[in-house]
């Protein structure tokens, strides 16, 4: 039980780093849009979890932008994501 809980907390935190800071979609001030980048939560949790790169985070993040939302990454912001994202603890 103890796991589940610390997987949510996990992806809680997670969620709010991917609307507040890297949020490609603009969907930070849509609040029936909040869930919108839930599918990408358990991938950069078992990143995380196994202590990945910047670059990797970055490459992960890059992938979902041009492959999934056919948007152009700004390096800026995947740069800033990851650094915030290697600073949770959970």
């Amino acid at each position: 039980m103890h796991d589940k809980h610390r997987i949510r907390a996990g992806k809680v935190l997670i969620r709010g780093i991917f609307v507040d800071v890297w949020d490609p979609l603009g969907i930070i001030d849509e609040p029936t849009a909040q869930d919108e980048y839930d599918s990408y939560l358990g991938g950069m949790y078992k990143l995380l979890g196994r202590s990945a790169s910047s670059e990797e985070i970055i490459a992960y993040l890059r992938e979902i932008e041009t492959d999934h939302m056919g948007i152009k990454p700004n390096e800026q912001v995947l740069a800033e994501v990851a650094v915030r994202l290697k600073a949770v603890r959970w």
